[in-house]
């Protein structure tokens, strides 16, 4: 291990195996992990100090510890704060142990310790980072420093955590290691750390702050590597417990690492092997891995082939263990375990995230088709004929899939709003040169303010409106064109032909080339990344087919919600909620058992 002097500790054993516990706080096991080679790291994580490298830091600093007795608990709590205070890490890893009560510590020195780094009272401080982790992972039920209890309410279980979390905000990745190994959870704290430290690299940009945005995202980057490194040995070791690992909510973060690492968009985790391999076990559900493609269109086709008897298609359906929500759980998830009974292969098939893609994919076709013959055959006035089925399911479909599409609009917000500027920007000097003390109704006048400069985008100019050269069609009469008899005739000005030059120079050179340039960089970044892109974004495909109800659009216009919402309530079980935990409990729930 490399300490802060830059040398490397003596006496550690590369050859000796480093064992790793990971708790499931979801389901109460304790999964072991075995490094068989530390180099695979890249590091050692050491097990104690020998005498001789203790010896070495106490000569290097001016602390007199001969005067400090190992059973005077007070100076050692005090030289240990003061240690983190000034960012020692070996003094802390040689004094941590040596406290008799670190919950006693944690209780008393972590508001301490953020007083003196921040200079404010440490209620403030700690209700400020309780929000900002709620804001960053958007869950109001994150367990984080409630109102009104004490840090003692928190520090029992996981003391070690709240000294990582001080680390982590204060940008200290020595520190922030030595808690993270000595705490539990350690994929998820590692996801956790990223994802506070990449938001923060965020902020220190709009800061102007690029040193320190260069150090966050460094040490961001630092522990989503070890995250990645711990997944792959855990899955490597043992492929079922760790992705188990993945889908298990931490209580700590109200989360599971997929979900985090998915909402912070943590790629390169998500890209990980071990999550690519849970997401097809997701993704195929209950079918038989390996089943061809060509079989699973044919059964989405002709149910009958799902009769086992046939031996088309094998469903696995058995009984599995699923976690559900409950009120009289005493375990620290608030969880408990239920056997499903088993299901029709009807239902297991057609429940499948892959049989509903494809399923989805087969009632766009036939919708593609109805509209076809709708707009060729059945396009007749209403003062004709009254609108024909197909007519009705062609309405009722493009509105189902709008609503679904209408999400999208954002990926070109940006363009929208500077595309916005420049035209009502010009429409406004063109209309008040050119038609000046407008009478126009508010909707005239607003349509009157992008109509020129959004048509002349496409090279319609307008020369003679713009020049003031009056046609025959029009009058500068108030009343005539007051009472809508004629149109108003622009006023003659040359300075509107320099508006008319320089807005075309703005929108078909600079705003066109800008949005090709943005369209070239976004190209090359997915074009640079593209693999690590497609595996990321893969988890969302996956997150929605899972999600989706059975039957496709426009049978789930609501309809699927509703009897679902009327089932629920007329059982009156709260804890059999379809949504136990906000945007990702039901699936993540759902996802322990696939």
């Amino acid at each position: 291990m490399i300490n802060n002097s830059g040398k490397k500790d003596e006496n550690i054993d590369g050859n000796s195996s480093t064992q790793f516990l990971i708790k499931q706080e979801g389901k109460g096991q304790h999964i072991w992990s075995q490094k068989k080679k530390a180099s695979r790291r890249g590091k050692v994580i050491s097990q104690g100090y020998t005498e001789k490298k203790a010896n070495r830091i106490r000569q290097s600093t001016s602390i007199p510890w001969r005067k400090i007795n190992a059973s005077d608990q007070d100076s050692i709590t005090e030289l240990f704060e003061s240690s983190l205070l000034d960012n020692k890490t070996d003094f802390v890893k040689l004094i941590m142990d040596r406290l008799e009560n670190f919950n006693a510590f944690v209780r008393r020195y972590i508001p301490i310790l953020y007083e003196k780094d921040r200079q404010q009272n440490s209620t403030i401080i700690l209700e400020k980072i309780r929000d900002f982790l709620r804001n960053l992972f958007g869950d109001s039920k994150f367990q984080f420093y409630e109102d009104g209890k004490p840090i003692a309410f928190y520090e029992d279980k996981r003391p070690y955590h709240h000294c990582f979390v001080w680390a982590v905000l204060l940008n200290r990745k020595e520190m922030a290691t030595i808690f993270w190994e000595k705490d539990t959870d350690y994929i998820c704290s590692a996801l956790f750390a990223s994802a506070v430290l990449k938001e923060l690299a965020k902020r220190a940009y709009f800061s102007n702050n690029v040193e320190l945005t260069m150090s966050l995202k460094e040490h961001s980057r630092y522990f989503e590597n070890e995250a990645c490194t711990l997944m792959t040995e855990l899955y490597e070791s043992y492929p079922e417990r760790g992705s188990d690992v993945l889908v298990t909510k931490v209580s700590r973060y109200n989360s599971t690492p997929l979900a985090i690492a998915h909402s912070q968009k943590l790629t390169k985790f998500m890209a990980n092997s071990a999550c690519q391999a849970k997401l097809n076990d997701i993704w195929m559900g209950n079918i038989a891995p390996h089943t061809p493609a060509w079989k699973v269109v044919m059964t989405v086709l002709l149910p009958v082939l799902i009769i086992q008897k046939i031996g088309f298609i094998t469903i696995e359906n058995h009984k599995s263990t699923r976690i559900y929500p409950s009120q009289n759980a005493t375990d620290t998830d608030g969880m408990t375990k239920k056997n499903n009974t088993d299901h029709p292969d009807v239902y297991l098939f057609y429940n499948t995230p892959i049989v509903k893609f494809l399923f989805y994919l087969i009632t766009y076709l036939a919708f593609v088709v109805i509209f076809s013959i709708f707009v060729l055959t059945d396009l007749h006035p209403l003062s004709e004929s009254s609108p024909s089925v197909f007519e009705y399911m062609t309405w009722l479909w493009t509105l189902s899939l709008a609503i679904e599409e209408i999400r999208q609009i954002g990926d070109l917000a940006f363009f929208f709003a500077l595309f916005a500027l420049f035209i009502f920007s010009f429409g406004i000097i063109y209309q008040a040169i050119l038609f000046p003390n407008s009478l126009s109704s508010p909707w005239e006048l607003f349509k009157d303010l992008i109509y020129l400069p959004y048509w002349q985008m496409y090279g319609e100019l307008n020369i003679d409106q713009i020049e003031g050269k009056e046609p025959s069609e029009c009058t500068s009469d108030p009343v005539l064109y007051t009472n809508g008899t004629l149109p108003r005739c622009a006023q003659k000005s040359q300075f509107s032909s320099l508006i008319l030059a320089t807005y075309l120079v703005l929108t078909n050179i600079v705003l066109v080339n800008l949005l090709i340039a943005m369209f070239s960089r976004t190209f090359e970044k997915v074009e640079d990344n593209s693999e690590t892109i497609w595996k990321f974004n893969r988890y969302a495909l996956v997150y929605e087919y899972f999600d989706r109800p059975m039957f496709p659009i426009p049978i789930i216009i609501h309809l699927t919600r509703i009897i679902v919402l009327c089932y629920y309530n007329l059982r009156k079980r709260s804890d059999d909620s379809p949504f136990p935990f906000g945007k990702y409990g039901k699936n993540m729930l759902l996802f322990s058992t696939c």
